[in-house]
């Protein structure tokens, strides 16, 4: 098994690159397409994420989860491995005739089939991801070394094909085959550890956590992807794309939060599992130590520099993104405690009933939110809703946490 070190080094590597390769294009073609056509992408994209998120459901936590629980034996790591790729491919085709329903039904989906289309079949080739099987497994070098190469072809890719506005179906069909070409990559490397296609499955057993964990990432997308789809639809693509450029430069900000939950998962739920709170408590005290003091002077930063910063990344006529990112960013620590709890401590002890409230709590503060503010205030409004569904979160998962698992009381896996 690789050390905590190391993994922590890969999966850093990792997010920067899910982030920086982007990065590196995104001046490119916010400055080729504009605002108006990048808040279109962003928008049709949010619409297809929000199916995504559908057809996941709880598989990318309860896979990690199961698959760093099966690591150690064979049989039983392919018997999960196809359990949830199957069930996985069941909801999925139920979101992509969704989907279709959607795009036949509304008009401002329907006016742009073509892009719906593209997304589709981004919403077909994600269940072959298989992500969680990989970060179960710890395999982060892998994943690294994966993604960076097919990034890497990415860019140079959008570079050479995106010339003009009427580029922006081609900028779409770019993006969506990432996620073909490291598909492809990811099942035929997964034989070398499991029976991908023979073998017995057991979906009764997942099928409770699987939705559970699913309606969490649902109704965290009240604020999040959610957010997207419906200043969409009450306001207009300009919009659009001032909020996801606060919220692209707010993702970069996130790389190193993301890279420690990618690492945690699995080592945390092996501590879960024997019992091992103590341990747990330690990690989970010491990120949030390093977060804190990371976010202060980073926050400072972002908020002094903010017009800049948005110019470098968009070019002129994304003035609108400015007071967008000086909302966002003092929450930094608060986004990133909320990982630590829901995500690193709830999800490893199996208590998937405290991480839905959580999510309940967000999604109703955020879904009220949306209702008031967005229609009046746009990107501003996105913004204070996210914020303000976050901080929610933090507040009532802290106090679930106090409460189910005080310092005095062992720490008990809920299997």
């Amino acid at each position: 098994m690789a050390t905590l070190r190391k993994n922590f080094i890969y999966s850093t590597m990792l997010v920067c690159a899910n982030y920086l390769f982007p990065l590196a294009v995104y001046p490119y073609v916010s400055r080729v397409l504009g605002v108006a056509e990048i808040g279109l992408v962003s928008f049709i994209d949010s619409i297809a994420t929000y199916f995504i998120l559908f057809s996941m459901m709880g598989i990318s936590i309860l896979g990690i989860r199961e698959v760093a629980s099966a690591s150690d034996d064979r049989e039983r790591l392919g018997e999960v491995f196809r359990s949830l790729l199957v069930l996985n491919g069941l909801v999925t085709i139920v979101a992509l005739v969704a989907m279709v329903a959607a795009t036949l039904m509304v008009p401002q989906l329907r006016d742009h089939a073509d892009l719906m289309g593209i997304g589709m079949c981004k919403l077909i080739f994600n269940m072959f991801l298989i992500e969680w099987f990989w970060r179960g497994l710890e395999e982060f070098r892998y994943i690294t070394l994966r993604t960076i190469a097919i990034k890497i072809l990415y860019v140079v890719s959008v570079f050479i094909f995106v010339r003009d506005p009427v580029d922006t179906p081609v900028y779409y069909f770019l993006t969506m085959t990432v996620v073909v070409a490291n598909a492809v990559v990811n099942m035929s490397y997964a034989s070398r550890f499991v029976s991908v296609w023979k073998g017995g499955v057991s979906l009764r057993r997942f099928l409770a956590p699987f939705f559970k964990l699913g309606l969490y990432m649902l109704l965290s997308s009240a604020y999040t992807t959610l957010n997207v789809a419906f200043l969409g639809f009450v306001s207009d693509d300009t919009e659009v794309g001032y909020y996801t450029t606060a919220t692209k430069l707010f993702g970069i900000l996130l790389t190193l939060i993301m890279s420690v939950t990618n690492v945690m998962i699995p080592r945390m739920t092996m501590l879960a599992s024997g019992s091992d709170g103590q341990k747990m408590r330690v990690y989970a005290r010491r990120v949030a130590i390093a977060l804190i003091l990371f976010s202060l002077p980073l926050t400072a930063v972002v908020e002094w520099l903010a017009p800049e910063i948005v110019w470098l990344l968009s070019g002129p006529g994304y003035e609108g993104a400015i007071f967008p990112v000086r909302i966002i960013v003092p929450f930094f620590a608060v986004f990133g405690l909320g990982q630590l709890v829901v995500v690193q401590v709830l999800t490893p002890l199996g208590d998937d009933r405290g991480v839905t409230w959580t999510a309940s709590v967000g999604a109703a503060v955020g879904v009220a939110l949306n209702l008031l503010l967005v229609p009046r205030f746009g990107a501003v409004g996105s913004s204070v809703v996210w914020v303000s569904a976050e901080t929610a979160m933090l507040l009532f998962a802290t106090l679930y946490l106090r409460k189910q698992y005080p310092p005095s009381h062992a720490v008990n896996y809920k299997t």
